[in-house]
């Protein structure tokens, strides 16, 4: 945002050309099936950029949380407690294009841009993050444990080179 922000202040390209450029750009940047990035306005609650195009140009408050607060409220409510701008917010919702409507653990972030008065966020549900977790963690396992193998064989080997260079255990020899 703060690239297409610049080429907007330097007047290389229009609000509405640096605009329409971000979105473009940050919308490719899909990280899976369930998790993409998303822009609301700061004020009125809208979307500027989400995957479902039935979400756009309306005001869209998030649903509610357990709590009684929209979805909206808890972003603000964070960004406000914020220093940086920057915040996170964990709720439940359901995976996106599921027919399933079970409620899934989800870690949201979003910061605010103030220059166009946008709130960019993206989250991820939990589950997937420990199902990759547990999948990386079992990659790592799997090769420390053949590394760990293969150290054994090296060092018992190296030992029956180095007993068969001494003519048996020094132990032995000694008595």
């Amino acid at each position: 945002l703060k690239y297409f922000h610049s080429l907007e202040t330097s007047g290389k390209m229009t609000r509405e050309e640096a605009q329409a450029r971000a979105k473009e750009s940050i919308g490719a940047q899909k990280q899976g099936a369930n998790n993409y990035y998303f822009i609301r306005t700061l004020k009125d609650d809208f979307f500027v950029l989400h995957p479902d195009a039935s979400r756009l140009g309306k005001p869209d408050n998030g649903g509610i949380l357990p709590d009684g607060r929209t979805t909206v409220q808890a972003y603000r409510d964070a960004l406000a407690q914020s220093k940086d701008n920057k915040a996170f917010i964990e709720l439940r919702t359901a995976k996106p294009g599921s027919q399933d409507k079970t409620q899934f653990p989800k870690l949201n972030g979003a910061l605010k841009f103030e220059p166009w008065g946008w709130m960019p966020g993206i989250g991820f549900f939990i589950d997937d993050i420990d199902a990759r977790f547990w999948k990386q963690s079992s990659i790592f396992l799997l090769v420390g444990s053949v590394l760990f193998a293969l150290l054994a064989v090296l060092v018992f080997r190296m030992r029956g080179a180095i007993l068969h260079l001494l003519g048996g255990e020094p132990q032995d020899a000694a008595e």
